[in-house]
């Protein structure tokens, strides 16, 4: 099966790049909702840790 020089096969590269462009716009999407995720994730933990540490240090600094 050998390609013609047609414009059916001008088309069919037009559709690809079309559906390639598509298709990297969905996975950058989803992996930057995944970033912002983790980065949230951690801040979360990040926060909690603080503030076990604050509550220590002030029974502490009180007791």
């Amino acid at each position: 099966m050998t390609e013609s020089p047609s414009n059916s096969s001008s088309a069919g590269s037009l559709g690809r790049t079309i559906v390639a462009i598509l298709l990297l716009l969905v996975v950058g999407y989803f992996l930057l909702h995944v970033l912002i995720g983790v980065a949230v994730a951690v801040a979360g933990f990040a926060v909690v840790i603080l503030a076990v540490i604050a509550v220590i240090w002030a029974l502490r600094v009180l007791f």
